[in-house]
């Protein structure tokens, strides 16, 4: 089981802390499991928001690409969730939306 969830992204208010976490997550898989990712979907250096996106557009390819063995689709879809998670946090960092403690599935809107 992964200590890294996408509660604890929610937790971040930076994008350094978003990609630390991703970091950390990463560190979490076994190089089995890294292994069954498709060479284009196993996470190199990951050093801001941009390496997140390609990374994210990478999985997503993958998820839809009808190419992968479903005993490897499982990790795909893991990843990509997680890091899809990862990048919709720093959209709202980015729009100074923060993660709300009572309703933490729902970002609390600055007023303007």
């Amino acid at each position: 089981m992964r200590t890294i969830t996408a509660d604890k992204l929610r937790t971040a208010s930076s994008q350094s802390d978003v990609v630390e976490m991703v970091r950390e997550y990463v560190s979490e898989w076994l190089p089995e499991e890294i292994g069954r990712l498709p060479a284009d979907c196993r996470p190199g250096k990951l050093r801001d928001g941009e390496d997140l996106n390609t990374l994210a557009f990478n999985l997503t390819q993958a998820c839809v690409s009808f190419d992968l063995d479903s005993r490897d689709l499982a990790f795909v879809e893991e990843m990509d969730a997680f890091v899809g998670n990862a990048c919709r946090r720093i959209a709202e960092i980015h729009c100074g939306i923060r993660a709300h403690a009572a309703h933490p599935h729902s970002p609390a809107i600055p007023a303007r």
